[in-house]
């Protein structure tokens, strides 16, 4: 969850990190009423896209995953080409290793990844939003628990993808 500071004049915004160690960001001054509201909004505002990433992230890299294997590319080593390119995230680094090596005991379940990308679809419908690629990561997700997958981490996506890509280890 991100951390909020506020002075009399400014309002600050720490962004939560693995590390913990981000810089605030100050944001001007404000009146209180609205720092407050502000940093609340800005909160979930950065809550919902670090989901976000790590839900579009999981659905890129293990459908690319499964392409490759696909096309006889060795999965690992076509995973260390990715960790030094542009094609690098640390969503992929972090599961990744642990899904071809068919470890898929829960870290993230593939379940709370579902209800996350449900409820940043509900907040962005009551704005009004309606969010492309977050639709189609909350399909994906809901596509894998009807799978079976529901009780696994979510690297588990890289199961369903070599299933949907007709890959001979599913």
């Amino acid at each position: 969850m991100p951390l909020t500071a506020q002075t009399a004049q400014t309002i600050f915004i720490r962004p939560a990190t693995r590390a913990g160690a981000a810089p605030f960001f100050g944001f001007g001054s404000l009146g209180a009423g609205f720092s407050f509201a502000l940093a609340s909004a800005s909160s979930r505002i950065l809550s919902i896209r670090s989901r976000l990433d790590i839900l579009l992230g999981m659905g890129r890299n293990t459908e690319a995953l499964a392409i490759a294997e696909r096309l006889g590319l060795d999965a690992r080593r076509t995973l260390q080409v990715f960790e030094q390119s542009s094609a690098q995230s640390w969503i992929a680094s972090d599961r990744l290793p642990r899904a071809l090596a068919g470890d898929f005991e829960p870290r993230a379940h593939t379940s709370l990844l579902a209800k996350d990308t449900t409820l940043a679809l509900a907040m962005a419908a009551d704005a009004g939003l309606q969010p492309q690629l977050a639709a189609a990561a909350q399909q994906l997700f809901a596509r894998a628990c009807a799978s079976g997958l529901a009780s696994l981490d979510d690297a588990s996506l890289l199961t369903l993808m070599r299933r949907l890509l007709g890959n001979d280890r599913a």
